[in-house]
């Protein structure tokens, strides 16, 4: 795939003609499987860019966050908001920083600054978001398997998941030991499987409560309302896709903590092809146990990596306050100097 003679097509015109973009985008880059090696004959192409904000964003009445062209699965951030979202270590955003070479499609002067400094944006807040996006994803595969299934108990224990993976966002933001915090799959009075709750908790404001009261309860509904919704099944392919991600989540957040660094051409891309491909899978469908069994591995890695981190607890903003500051000033020297 030529990927410089598709941008030249007309599907692409606007990264040449829409005013925010134009003579503003200092990098482009694959993103999405091409950029993981974990592509196929029906994975998408997907790019991601940075332009830069115009003067009038800066200090005048316009504002440009970033530009999104769904046909062709573009999406272009303006560099304020990039920056913003790369602080938090927002793992979409980050891997823009770690492609190989050949998946940069354009790098400008100004760009290859970015890249040169891409360093000060890790952080030990990779550990929340890169495991967060991944239980994002084990909620989406255990929604889309609580649907296949006629057996009321398996669903119930896909639900019961899903609970779980909320509760761990509960034990991080509040502070609560783990073991006071148990969520699982039990019989009621009538020996019918129900999902339930033991908490200890203390010195905990009401509206807290209410907060993870709330989030359960969406998760027990989303589940109600796909199980009512037969027909948006998603098929196979999807399900192993969902499985990939995550294990491909857990994987380069481990990375960074461990290695200071990312790649988001993983050297394990042959094991997360073969994800995609059904090896956790069962003939009839089912996800198998050594599937968990890996995840509760990865996120043990995860929780030492963590613990053993040189990575600062949050990103150095004065050094990137610093290196934005210097593009800009790059960038609108010819209007510096004529004032």
């Amino acid at each position: 795939m030529n990927i410089k003679e598709i941008l030249s097509t007309k599907e692409y015109d606007f990264l040449s003609k829409n005013e925010h973009l134009k003579d503003n985008i200092i990098l482009l880059c694959v993103s999405g499987s091409y950029a993981y090696g974990t592509n196929n004959d029906n994975s998408d192409l997907d790019i991601r860019g940075i332009a830069l904000n115009t003067f009038s964003d800066l200090i005048g009445t316009t504002t440009f966050e970033q530009f999104i062209d769904n046909k062709t699965d573009t999406v272009i951030y303006s560099l304020n908001k990039f920056i913003k979202l790369a602080i938090s270590c927002n793992p979409n955003i980050i891997e823009m920083l770690f492609c190989k070479d050949e998946d940069y499609i354009y790098v400008s002067p100004l760009g290859k600054i970015l890249l040169d400094n891409r360093h000060l944006f890790l952080s030990q807040k990779a550990k929340y978001t890169f495991s967060g996006y991944a239980r994002a994803q084990l909620n989406k595969l255990e929604n889309a398997l609580s649907r296949r299934e006629n057996d009321e108990i398996l669903r119930k224990k896909h639900i019961t998941r899903s609970a779980k993976n909320a509760a761990m966002s509960f034990i991080n933001r509040y502070n609560i030991n783990e073991n006071d915090f148990k969520i699982y799959l039990d019989k009621d009075d009538n020996e019918i499987y129900d999902i339930y709750v033991d908490i200890c908790m203390k010195h905990l404001k009401v509206g807290s409560l209410k907060e993870m009261n709330d989030q359960l309860n969406n998760v027990i509904n989303d589940y109600k309302d796909e199980i009512n919704a037969r027909n948006k099944k998603k098929d196979d392919e999807h399900l192993n896709k969902h499985m990939m991600h995550l294990v491909r989540l857990y994987l380069s957040g481990i990375e960074i903590l461990k290695d200071n660094t990312l790649h988001t051409y993983r050297e394990e891309k042959d094991f997360l092809l073969s994800i995609r491909n059904g090896y956790f899978r069962n003939d009839d469908g089912s996800v198998k146990d050594e599937f968990y069994d890996y995840l509760n591995k990865l996120e043990y890695e995860l929780e030492e990596a963590y613990k053993n981190t040189k990575l600062p607890k949050s990103a150095n903003i004065k050094e990137i306050d610093d290196i934005i500051t210097k593009i800009y000033q790059i960038k609108f020297k010819d209007y510096f100097n004529k004032c």
